[in-house]
């Protein structure tokens, strides 16, 4: 998406490109960080409209921390029961869903 479309709401009760590409970003992060055992980057400053290159590094980062969460968790922490929002699931669940 061009950059200068970033602010893009499809109607007023959305999100806007933006906000849903960090929605992404944050998600990936806390999943992987809260129940994936990698320890969670420093926080991103929230209400700072990011250039789409930075927009580009943030999801990479966040993408990055993902696959490093999927290459150290073991089988035995695959099994593991975790509590995601009202669900109890394995942790295979949670590394499926990033």
């Amino acid at each position: 998406m061009p950059e200068d479309k970033y602010d893009f709401r499809p109607s007023p009760e959305e999100m806007t490109f933006r906000e849903q590409l960090l929605h992404i970003a944050d998600n990936m992060t806390w999943l992987s960080s809260a129940y994936l055992f990698v320890e969670a980057p420093a926080k991103r400053t929230l209400g700072v409209k990011l250039s789409k290159a930075d927009m580009s590094k943030t999801l990479g980062e966040a993408y990055d921390l993902g696959l490093k969460a999927h290459a150290n968790v073991t089988d035995d922490q695959l099994d593991e029961q975790v509590k995601l929002c009202w669900l109890v699931n394995n942790c295979t669940k949670v590394l499926i869903s990033i």
